[in-house]
């Protein structure tokens, strides 16, 4: 029973250890307003910030749909403070200052190089929670 409570424990430290490590970056690019603007219709499907002239923000959180001018998709508004957020539709790209989008991808390099660290933290916990007997010869 207590080896297989040893080896539980050790199987979820080297699952969370491995998982914990997996580094998954965000970056943060703009937007052309002007080129959206001269499209007849645009759609962005990850998150974007549109930073208005009056230094209002909206959040559109699964992106965003631009026809003829104006960012048609309803975002959540925030005033200058950031504070009372109100539901914002039809935003002409006029309007806007600078658009950004935010984008994530998974960094299998990073994800690979931490695997030693946390085989090695694994063998550290295996051995204090199990450590092995020594004989010493007589």
């Amino acid at each position: 029973m207590l080896r297989r409570i040893i080896t539980s424990v050790t199987l979820l430290a080297f699952i969370t250890s491995v998982m914990s490590c997996a580094y998954v970056p965000t970056f943060v690019k703009p937007l052309d307003k002007e080129e959206i603007g001269r499209r007849h219709s645009y759609r962005i499907t990850k998150p974007v910030k549109a930073h208005l002239h009056d230094g209002s923000l909206v959040i559109y959180k699964s992106g965003f749909e631009a026809v003829a001018d104006t960012i048609i998709t309803t975002g959540r508004k925030y005033d200058i403070t950031r504070h009372h957020p109100e539901l914002a539709a039809k935003i002409p790209l006029n309007r806007v200052a600078s658009l950004e989008y935010y984008t994530a991808s998974f960094d299998f390099f990073a994800f690979l190089m931490s695997v030693p660290g946390a085989l090695v933290t694994i063998t550290v916990i295996a051995l204090i929670l199990n450590p092995p007997e020594i004989s010493m010869p007589s």
